[in-house]
């Protein structure tokens, strides 16, 4: 059987890793979110330049007339 001082290191073990574990999520999350932020603005600066057929506005274009 474990003594009490056992079981608190192990415990701050865990505690140690799952706190680098959340570090680490957190860290992926943002370089998630500037990578979408990223190709959104990508997206919008290359609009004028997608083809004819591509463009939302095209489509709506095509379909009211």
């Amino acid at each position: 059987m474990r003594s009490t001082i056992e079981e608190l290191t192990v415990v701050q073990q865990n505690m140690h890793k799952t706190e680098s574990e959340v570090k680490l999520m957190v860290k992926h999350c943002e370089q998630q979110e500037n990578m979408q932020l990223e190709c959104n603005n990508n997206v919008e600066e290359n609009r004028p330049n997608l083809p004819f057929r591509l463009m939302p506005d095209a489509i709506s274009l095509m379909v009211d007339h």
